[in-house]
């Protein structure tokens, strides 16, 4: 049996993954308080996949500086042209769910 966890760790997988939904939580409320305008986009945001094409931020009524603000506050990333990223950190705090290969 392979073990992955090394037996003298501080913190286990789980339970860094357990902290990360609270945490993200924490971490965009944080952004609203920060940022009150971007309170109604990060509320469009939920639902829609935390990967994808910007086309679909503008289909849900999100303008190019609210984009720009979102990017700023570092809660997406435009990593490939054309392209949004929403990190784990930020994912879980407005209901982003992760498409693709598990």
């Amino acid at each position: 049996e392979v073990q992955r966890v090394a037996e003298d760790a501080v913190l286990s997988r789980q339970s860094l993954s357990d902290a990360l939904d609270p945490t993200s939580r924490q971490r965009v409320d944080a952004v609203r308080e920060e940022f009150p305008e971007l309170v109604v986009t990060l509320e469009r945001l939920r639902g829609l996949n935390a990967f994808g094409p910007i086309d679909k931020l503008k289909e849900r009524g999100i303008a190019p500086g609210m984009i720009e603000l979102l990017t700023e506050a570092g809660v997406m990333s435009l990593n490939q042209p054309g392209q949004y990223a929403v990190p784990d950190l930020y994912r879980h705090g407005v209901d982003m769910p992760r498409m693709g290969p598990k």
